[in-house]
């Protein structure tokens, strides 16, 4: 069973564990369009706990990876991490109670203290000054004890920074490329920094590397090379020809601190796990995504436009006016899924609140008529005591 098999980490999970033999449960709180042999689509919302833990009975996995979090946006400072927490503890509670074997779980680079360039597992200090830290570090700490008390096989992933395809938009490599691409000013930080930096594929193989070892506990998931944030820029400048000029220091700069490096010792050698990808084969294959996608979701606004004008050029069959209809869809639909989400978990939310709130108001009712019945039941009593004494009082009278 897998969690977060449709975020941009996850998705490169999925092949590898196909390939594998695997019969791969995803769970997702949307369905999803994509169907292979062995890959079967689960619809659920790991924050409703009981549900959660109906599924997992019903799967009844040995092996589990749970990537799933909130990553929208002001994540790093989110309450939401909190229910994340709480979410992921079930989670491992419901497996634990179907017998489950391995788990991975995933955490980040963001655990470690920022003061502290070289992060080494176990060693560097998990202080981070962000909610979404300190959540990771949290459940890093409780997963990992829960599973050794119970006899469960659980490595923890400190994923580093990546880039690569389906990375949004506003992130620094996609930013510069489609700034070039769309011929708009390219602004960055000042990029004096060192930065871990993967090919997104990397981080996903590697994962599944962790997954089909026996290694626990946490393990950091990076190439262990610190790259000048400024030789990024400069490279996808030069593999685009870009001639134009670099607005270095125009956008703010990330508070991640100026060098952070991964210590690999514990994948190199335990997992036996390499870097595979280097930095100009991955941004070659970054920006060619990138203009992939570019050009598909050109071809599908022309399309809309031009059909919408009926004043179609270029004839297109049947079938690819349909798969053009489709990605024009799923494109236009895409800034929209996560806030459809959010606003159906808020409705649910408000909903169950009501309706608790019906069944409290019931049950108080319930109690003042058992509370008023119980009082007429005593004053008829009284009555009747009153009634028989009196007629008692009469006869002696007479």
């Amino acid at each position: 069973m897998i969690t977060g098999a449709a975020g941009y980490i996850g998705r490169h999970l999925l092949s590898p564990l196909l390939n594998r033999g695997y019969e791969v449960h995803v769970v997702d709180i949307v369905p999803n369009g994509v169907r292979e042999e062995g890959l079967v689509w689960h619809t659920c919302d790991l924050l409703d706990h009981t549900e959660t833990a109906k599924l997992v009975r019903r799967i009844a996995p040995k092996k589990m990876i749970h990537l799933a979090w909130n990553v929208g946006p002001g994540y790093s400072t989110s309450p939401s991490n909190l229910d994340w927490v709480a979410a992921s503890l079930n989670l491992m509670n419901s497996f634990k109670d179907v017998g489950g074997k391995r788990a991975i779980f995933a955490g980040s680079s963001f655990e470690y203290d920022p003061r502290y360039g070289y992060c080494v597992e176990n060693l560097t200090p998990t202080t981070p000054p962000q909610i979404y830290g300190k959540s990771k570090a949290a459940l890093s700490n409780l997963v990992c004890s829960f599973a050794e008390q119970h006899g469960i096989s659980l490595a923890w992933t400190r994923f580093f920074p990546s880039y690569g395809p389906n990375e949004k938009p506003s992130r620094l490599v996609p930013a510069v490329i489609n700034s070039i691409l769309t011929g708009k000013p390219v602004k960055v930080g000042v990029c004096n920094t060192y930065q871990d930096y993967s090919y997104v594929q990397d981080l996903g193989e590697a994962a599944f590397a962790l997954f089909e070892s026996d290694v626990r506990g946490p393990v950091n998931i990076a190439s262990g090379r610190p790259i000048p944030m400024r030789d990024i820029e400069t490279k996808i400048s030069e593999l685009m020809n870009y001639s134009g000029k670099i607005q270095w220091g125009a956008v703010p700069p990330s508070s991640n601190g100026s060098f952070s490096v991964a210590a690999t010792e514990r994948l190199n050698n335990e997992v036996g796990w390499l870097h595979q990808v280097e930095l100009c084969e991955g941004l070659q294959r970054t920006i060619d995504w990138w203009k992939q996608n570019n050009r598909e979701r050109g071809t599908a606004l022309r399309l809309v436009t031009s059909h919408k004008s009926q004043a179609m050029t270029v004839p297109i069959s049947p079938s690819r006016r349909k798969s053009l209809f489709q990605r024009t869809a799923e494109f236009l639909l895409r800034p929209f899924k996560s806030c459809i989400v959010r606003l159906a978990r808020h409705i649910a939310r408000h909903e169950l609140t009501a309706i608790e709130n019906i069944r409290r108001t019931n049950q108080q009712l319930t109690t003042k008529i058992v509370e008023i019945t119980k009082i007429v039941e005593k004053m008829e009593n009284e009555k009747q005591n009153i009634s028989n004494n009196f007629s008692l009082t009469i006869k002696k009278s007479a």
